[in-house]
């Protein structure tokens, strides 16, 4: 039971008065547009991904630039996966072994690494060179980009684009 006056809300029980519960409104997720990359087919090259605020007009012949819009500053988090064989073993797409060879194939995806870091509001851009850190590179092959941005609120955005990297 709780009882409202002009300056506070409080409720009664058994054990005397407690503040009544303040309900506040969800925070909504941060928007994240227009998902886009230079170059849909481009070799690997020597860089590690860094985030800037100019975009180039020129496509480059080695790595890609990938841009997004962002209305709020947040953490974004570039996820790499890539389709891999298996065989499916009940519902599942398992990798490939002795036991499970005659199984019917499946394709299953694997995420080849993950960079996460701080971006602004309004447009991001990140020049990629296939190198997710100073020990891990992208191999030649068809992948999927997955970019969620969440705030410290715990709201997230999601968008995805495909791209290939050629030998090279």
């Amino acid at each position: 039971r709780c009882l409202s006056d002009w300056s506070s809300d409080v409720c009664s029980s058994d054990l005397g008065l407690i503040p009544a519960p303040v309900l506040t409104a969800p925070q909504p997720a941060p928007v994240l547009s227009n998902l886009k990359e230079s170059a849909r087919v481009w070799r690997a090259g020597n860089s590690l991904a860094r985030i800037s605020s100019r975009s180039r007009a020129k496509a480059p012949a080695v790595g890609t630039t990938f841009s997004f819009d962002l209305n709020e500053a947040a953490s974004v988090t570039f996820a790499f996966s890539e389709p891999a064989g298996g065989r499916l073993v009940g519902r599942t797409c398992a990798p490939p072994s002795r036991t499970n060879a005659r199984r019917r194939a499946c394709v299953r995806t694997i995420t080849a690494g993950t960079l996460t870091f701080p971006a602004h509001s309004t447009v991001n851009t990140v020049r990629f060179d296939g190198l997710i850190s100073k020990r891990v590179r992208l191999r030649p092959g068809s992948y999927t980009l997955r970019v969620s941005a969440s705030t410290a609120a715990g709201r997230a955005a999601e968008q995805a684009v495909r791209f290939t990297i050629a030998k090279g």
